[in-house]
């Protein structure tokens, strides 16, 4: 997959937009190698984030194809999710995903203002295949039966008794490890579920905070003590339940929750 961050510039030299019109007009003119027709690019779709908005919230593309969002807002807007992981564009900056798997994947994007109000709103993203359907066949109408006599059924056979088959024993989840963002006042994802056996690791990308579950917060305690800008924590879960955590800094509102299966 290929993934890339770049800054959107408004305004652009006369001269470059003279040398683009030149090439293009010129392409037709090249002859194609072999003789055979150039392959179609993949489909592209760009998303803009005003006001705490996505325009459009639901895109659809073809395998292959990529996305792009472009921050038209005045503060830091962070994309995330299990697939696409975590990301956060600054005001006028874009970034691109290019997806190789066809299926939906849902996003959050979560922006916080300098008042300290934090919006978050989600949006999809459907990749199909890359050709279109053929055309669903008109469907014929049966032909009319003609009118016989019916025979009487035959009397039903008798039931032979069979014995219901053993249930096999339902496999436990096999652990999967799982990621959260640390912001200012936020974690993403708030609630996450994984497998007993797995771990699940902090980032902190704001200022200074905790990830701190003590006291009757879960059937396990656990610390990361204070986290600065950049580091990171992780825990493995070896006992199901749920567990509430929070900041120590911030709470109660900063917390989050790990339902551990």
């Amino acid at each position: 997959m290929m993934l890339f961050l770049s800054k959107r510039h408004t305004a652009r030299p006369k001269f470059t937009l003279r040398l683009l019109t030149a090439v293009v007009l010129a392409l037709p003119l090249i002859p194609l190698s072999g003789g055979a027709a150039m392959a179609a690019t993949a489909s592209r779709a760009h998303v803009t984030i005003s006001d705490g908005r996505l325009q459009p919230s639901s895109v659809s593309i073809s395998t292959g194809g990529v996305v792009s969002w472009t921050n038209d807002s005045d503060y830091t807007v962070t994309l995330s999710s299990n697939a696409l992981g975590s990301h956060s564009l600054r005001p006028d900056g874009s970034w691109s995903y290019t997806f190789g798997s066809a299926g939906t994947y849902t996003y959050t994007a979560t922006s916080r203002t300098e008042s300290g109000r934090s919006t978050s709103q989600t949006g999809t993203v459907t990749v199909g295949g890359s050709g279109s359907p053929p055309p669903s066949p008109s469907p014929t109408p049966p032909p009319s039966p003609s009118p016989t006599s019916t025979p009487p059924p035959p009397p039903p056979p008798t039931p032979t008794p069979t014995t219901p088959p053993t249930p096999s024993p339902t496999a436990a989840p096999s652990p999967s490890n799982a990621s959260v963002m640390v912001g200012d006042d936020f974690f993403i994802p708030k609630t996450v579920t994984v497998a007993l056996g797995s771990t699940v690791t902090w980032t902190n990308g704001g200022s200074q905070h905790t990830v701190t579950c003590t006291g009757s917060c879960g059937p396990q305690t656990f610390d990361s003590g204070s986290m600065n800008t950049g580091a990171t924590f992780s825990h493995t879960f070896t006992v199901a339940g749920t567990y509430n955590y929070v900041c120590v800094y911030h709470a109660p509102g900063m917390s989050g929750t790990i339902t551990v299966q």
